[in-house]
């Protein structure tokens, strides 16, 4: 009867460990996703800064010139 309980006992820890390591896998696969999916915010909210930064340094003027220079009907 002895020898029934043990391995009754060591099938659930070998189920028990099982079902741990498959919630700890999730975890770290949330995580992980997580962590890219903020370093990818981060990179666009960069990126629009620096679009931001370059829309505002440019006057009325020399929009108009370049739309001007790139667009005007040559003859």
């Amino acid at each position: 009867m002895n020898r029934l309980y043990m391995v009754l006992i060591f099938l659930l820890v070998l189920i028990l460990s099982y079902f741990a390591g498959m919630h700890a896998g999730t975890m770290r696969c949330h995580t992980k996703s997580a962590l890219d999916t903020s370093k990818q915010q981060t990179k666009i909210i960069k990126i629009q800064g620096e679009i931001n930064a370059e829309t505002l340094h440019r006057t009325g003027d020399d929009i108009r010139r370049i739309l001007r220079e790139k667009y005007t009907i040559t003859e």
